[in-house]
């Protein structure tokens, strides 16, 4: 280890003062080089080559050849290193690029109540909502928040109600892979909306169970997407409400502790 550290000390010297300075020949007579050299520059030169040497040769380095080879070695392992840090650096660079404008689409709003409640507030609708009551629903609106349009954009959603000890379940309902009916192109700040309607009514059992918090409306979905990079992405989300049937207006959903992941982030 010794030996180790003398060599690097000895190379850091080197990298310092230039490995030209320990191949310069100590004139034998300074005076006469003084007069030759206005200024006195040679004697700085010498002064400075000597006063190297003496720390080398207090490592036990006294070869000019292995001084220079050694210094040559440095050089060459930093290089090498400047070289993987120059690529790794446009590497990182462009996957900076990519994520800065790549498209991001999410759920950027999603509306759920029941039917019937939903038909009460329009006009001329009073039988519609009887015969809707009971019925949960739920209305997306997916956003490309990104700086590039999202292409072959596919959205699947659905609405059930389950007990919440069976959420895990849900996972598998989402389709392996999406049916190429109706791929839409979002552009930058561009939406989608989608409208899910449950075709049974809710049952006595359910609806407590609801407000006992062991059933829950599930909302939950994928979103796949290819980005200007011609990179594929997708965003799964789930969210559910549990309490009042049929809530007063709206069903205020939250966040499920699973389900909500993207292409560049784990399940967990």
């Amino acid at each position: 280890m010794r030996i180790f550290w003398r060599i690097v000390a000895a190379g850091i010297l080197v990298l310092l003062f230039g490995s030209s300075s320990f191949s310069e020949t100590p004139p034998q007579n300074p005076q006469n080089n003084y007069a030759n050299n206005e200024g006195g520059g040679n004697i700085y030169e010498t002064t400075k080559a000597s006063s190297i040497k003496e720390v080398i040769s207090w490592f036990g380095l006294w070869s000019d050849e292995d001084i220079t080879a050694f210094s040559t070695v440095i050089i060459g392992v930093f290089t090498i290193i400047l070289g993987v840090g120059t690529v790794v650096l446009v590497a990182d660079g462009r996957k900076h690029s990519r994520h800065s404008l790549r498209a991001y689409v999410f759920v950027d709003t999603i509306v759920a109540g029941d039917q019937g409640r939903a038909a009460l507030g329009t006009s001329d609708n009073k039988v519609s909502a009887i015969f809707s009551y009971g019925y949960p629903a739920a209305f997306w609106i997916i956003k490309n928040t990104g700086q590039t349009p999202a292409y072959r954009v596919l959205h699947w959603g659905h609405v059930v109600v389950m007990n919440v000890s069976d959420e895990s379940t849900l996972t598998a309902m989402i389709p392996r892979k999406l049916e190429h009916v109706s791929m839409s192109t979002i552009p930058t700040n561009g939406t989608l909306t989608k409208a899910v309607y449950v075709p049974e009514r809710l049952t006595p059992e359910e609806i407590t169970g609801l407000l006992r918090g062991t059933k829950a409306i599930y909302v939950f979905g994928r979103i796949e997407y290819v980005d200007a990079f011609r990179r594929q992405r997708f965003t799964s989300y789930r969210l559910r409400y549990t309490g009042q049937y049929p809530p007063p207006l709206e069903m205020t959903l939250s966040f499920c502790d699973r389900g909500n992941y993207t292409d560049e982030s784990n399940e967990d």
